[in-house]
């Protein structure tokens, strides 16, 4: 584990983002998708429990008020400060 991630980290939901920037890319860089999910397994492998993956295709179909409070806990400027994300 990296000395950096503390034990209140690791209490903590992780967010993971997967994107790609295009609707080519989502159907020609396979490799690019591979390695961005295999993040979780590394989250994982770094002590993580909680662990939240969100692309942009599944977040396109969410509830739109899901997708709104989603997009606040991602973006919020005092989400690791306060505590709820890792």
């Amino acid at each position: 584990m990296s000395e950096k991630i503390r034990t209140q980290h690791l209490e903590r939901k992780a967010i993971l983002y997967v994107r790609q920037s295009s609707p080519y890319q989502v159907i020609h860089n396979l490799e690019s998708q591979k390695l961005q999910y295999a993040m979780q397994e590394r989250l994982r492998h770094l002590g993580w429990h909680e662990i939240e993956v969100v692309d942009e295709v599944r977040l396109a179909k969410l509830s739109s008020e899901r997708r709104r409070n989603l997009r606040f806990e991602l973006t919020g400027r005092f989400a690791t400060a306060a505590g709820r994300v890792g």
